[in-house]
């Protein structure tokens, strides 16, 4: 019994050490992570964007208002994206 109890403590100290490695490690990728965009809301945006712009290519006849009511975004936004494609596509 007296040996069963000084293998916990040795266990513990490698789940701490293992612990401790997974969270310097990502704080490491975080900082990497970090310096590739500038923002996270603004890459949220730049990704938001996209898949506002691919629908409208989808759905041609799309309103702005069925895009705000969509996405989540204000009518001025989904004018905005929508005015976006119909130039690139010729049309505006």
């Amino acid at each position: 019994m007296y040996q069963a109890s000084h293998a916990i403590p040795p266990i513990s100290l490698c789940i701490s050490v293992e612990v401790l490695m997974n969270i310097i490690r990502s704080d490491l990728t975080a900082e990497v992570t970090a310096g590739v965009t500038a923002s996270p809301q603004l890459a949220d945006k730049e990704d938001r964007g996209e898949r506002i712009r691919s629908y409208i290519e989808l759905h041609p006849d799309v309103t702005a208002a069925d895009i705000a009511r969509s996405f989540g975004v204000t009518r001025q936004t989904a004018s905005r994206h929508l005015s976006k494609v119909r130039v690139l596509q010729g049309e505006g």
